[in-house]
């Protein structure tokens, strides 16, 4: 934030290109953009249960502890009732002198269960009595089920004539199935509209409670039945780019066109892959119009799922000095979605005290095609970061044996990231480095879509995976498709408090409340965000340099409130190599003139050698106030022990970070 505003004073933005032209048509708004968006595409998945653990199934406060108790109640409800008759009926009929015999008593306790047992005279037992009341509450529940099943429809658009506040979720399939089953957890009533009718994710989701209308969610009347107008939260999170923007633009028409009284601003979250896509689409008036009751954000899962990965294994697992000979390594598996994700998510966070760049390693079938789609997007990746595209199949024990000796180069800090789509295959490769890097310690991460199938064959046991501590899954839906992350911006946290501390550093200088700067966070423009999320990303990376970590407070150790002249230089150096980093990936190249806005020319992007005092003077006081933005988010530096490596920082949980 401070770097934005001092030295450019403009948001970046990633560039875009000017071949390659596509259009997306809705509601009369045409997006005009570069590359084609369904390259490398998730294919639709037909997920049939809900991500979550065996102990929540029966937790969820929804239908599936209810199913359970119900059918165990109804089966004890039934027994007692046959087991009091045969006893009460055998008491009955003996005292009345006329025994009857075990299979006339099975059939007059049959009668009991529709009320054909006919009047009785005389004393009768009191088992026969209890047998009598329990046993028409088993057909009656069964009537009472059937008609619930046969109306259920009608009974669920009655409901939703009602609904106010609650969630639409539009498209079922992984990442929708996962939502669907957060926000139930959270006690929120959930609308679900999903266009296949035969996936198994419509059953799950009406198991939690989850009410589903099965049509196009593009389809405008579908989104006014699932009273968008009136929902709290409405999640665009179809496999398809497109889709889910018409979704969005669609939603802001009826919240503008529907005034209705006392319902809540509106907040509608798109999953966006494209970022040329994102960018055109930012430039849309439901992003410009401030004064309706829509707002609408733009999130990436797996831009969520590689910050969480990263802020949790850091690739600097050990301590990186200025004299530090380490250099660090990345090999990335498989360039989809989310190996992109995590190589550019390496690439703002991987600047270390020692001043040497990233090593990327990609390894792709087609990793020609796959690089030069990436350079049009990012023609100054090579600015920041050494990398290598090799295009083989990791199967090819010649691709596998170059992978283990580039990762096993001396005085390298490497991690292997296997993102390949097939999880399988990913998981089969994983194991296939493990066996020959079993003696290296280098850490393989497998990318998995959710915690449960393959994942669990990594699952710890003893604290510890059964045959090694080296390979473990990342990137789960689990973790980045959730209420914390996408409503209350878990990852965020820091990331806010650094704005916060800018604006209030601004007010005491006189900058206007007009300055787009000043907004406040839900009201700042994306790209400003998007550098307090990288500023605070790359917090955790300049403790880990001196030595450090944040942490709650911890009793018994003495917090560091300040950081001494011999700690901040370092970590101002690092904070402009990670400047030039964030200007590069945005689109803008050095120029020895003036800066140049439109253009994207700046003059800022040269050495630390070769900045003017002013502009250093920037880097350090960031770097000094350091422990003031941890401390506005209860968080506390506190120095590693001699002899020992940093320890990590806080959990994914009480990351900074964002969407």
């Amino acid at each position: 934030m401070c770097q934005v505003a001092c030295r450019d004073n403009h948001p970046f933005s990633s560039p875009l290109p000017r071949h390659g032209r596509q259009e997306i048509r809705a509601c009369g708004f045409r997006l005009s953009f570069a590359g084609s968006n369904g390259e490398g595409q998730d294919a639709v998945v037909n997920y049939p249960f809900p991500k979550h653990t065996r102990t929540h199934q029966f937790l969820l406060g929804g239908a599936v502890w209810r199913t359970y108790w119900q059918w165990l109640t109804l089966a004890a409800v039934a027994s007692a009732a046959i087991v009091l008759g045969l006893i009460g009926l055998n008491d009955y009929f003996t005292a009345a002198g006329t025994p009857r015999s075990y299979w006339d008593l099975c059939y007059f306790v049959l009668h009991l269960f529709v009320v054909e047992s006919g009047e009785v005279s005389g004393s009768v037992p009191w088992q026969l009595t209890v047998a009598r009341f329990l046993a028409p509450l088993v057909p009656a529940w069964a009537i009472v089920q059937a008609t619930a099943i046969i109306f259920r429809k009608q009974f669920d658009l009655l409901r939703l004539r009602m609904a106010r506040g609650h969630v639409v979720i539009c498209g079922l399939g992984q990442r929708g199935m996962q939502f669907a089953n957060d926000f139930r957890r959270q006690g929120y009533r959930v609308v679900g509209i999903e266009m296949d009718g035969q996936n198994p994710a419509i059953h799950a989701c009406r198991e939690l409670g989850v009410l589903v209308l099965i049509g196009d969610a593009k389809d405008a009347l579908l989104l006014h039945k699932a009273r968008v107008h009136c929902a709290k939260y409405v999640l665009a999170v179809c496999d398809n780019d497109g889709a889910n923007i018409e979704i969005t633009i669609h939603t802001h028409l009826l919240v503008h066109a529907k005034r209705v009284v006392l319902c809540q601003m509106v907040k509608c979250f798109v999953h966006v892959l494209d970022i040329r896509l994102c960018e055109a689409f930012r430039h849309h008036r439901v992003f410009a119009d401030a004064t309706d009751r829509f707002e609408a954000h733009i999130f990436n899962s797996y831009e969520n799922s590689a910050r969480r990965f990263l802020a949790d294994h850091p690739l600097d697992r050990h301590q990186i000095q200025g004299d530090s000979p380490l250099e660090v390594r990345l090999a990335v598996i498989g360039f989809g979605w989310m190996g992109d994700s995590v190589v550019l998510q390496a690439a703002r966070t991987a600047h270390y005290a020692n001043g040497k760049w990233l090593r990327v390693l990609v390894i792709d079938l087609e990793a020609e095609k796959r690089k030069k789609d990436f350079f049009r997007r990012f023609p100054q990746f090579e600015q920041i970061c050494v990398q290598e595209f090799i295009e083989g199949d990791i199967n090819d024990q010649e691709t596998l044996a170059r992978v283990c000796d580039w990762v096993r180069f001396p005085n390298t800090l490497a991690t292997v990231a296997v993102c390949l789509e097939e999880e399988s295959l990913a998981l089969s490769c994983a194991l296939d480095l493990q066996a020959k890097l079993d003696d290296s310690h280098v850490p393989i991460f497998v990318r998995m879509s959710d915690d449960k199938g393959l994942a669990t064959v990594l699952d710890a046991r003893d604290g510890k995976p059964f045959w090694s501590v080296s390979v473990n899954p990342f990137g789960m839906n689990c973790s980045s498709c959730t209420m914390g992350v996408l409503v209350d911006e878990e990852l965020d946290e820091l990331a806010k408090a650094i704005h916060r501390s800018y604006v209030e550093e601004q007010q005491k200088i006189g900058t206007p409340a007009t300055d787009p700067a000043m907004q406040t966070w839900e009201r700042l423009d994306h790209d400003l965000r998007e550098s307090n999320r990288q500023q605070a990303d790359h917090i955790a990376v300049k403790l880990r340099a001196i030595g450090c970590y944040s942490s709650s407070t911890i009793e018994g150790l003495m917090p560091v409130d300040e950081l001494t002249d011999n700690e901040i230089e370092p970590l101002a150096k690092m904070e402009h190599a990670r400047f030039k980093a964030e200007r590069f990936l945005a689109g803008w190249t050095l120029t020895r003139g003036p800066r140049d806005v439109a253009r994207r020319f700046s003059p800022y992007l040269v050495s630390w050698e070769e900045l003017s005092e002013n502009i250093k003077a920037y880097d350090r006081d960031f770097a000094r106030r350091i422990p003031h933005f941890l401390d506005m988010i209860g968080q506390k530096v506190y120095r590693q022990p001699s002899g020992k490596e940093p320890a990590p920082t806080a959990p994914a949980e009480k990351q900074p970070g964002g969407n």
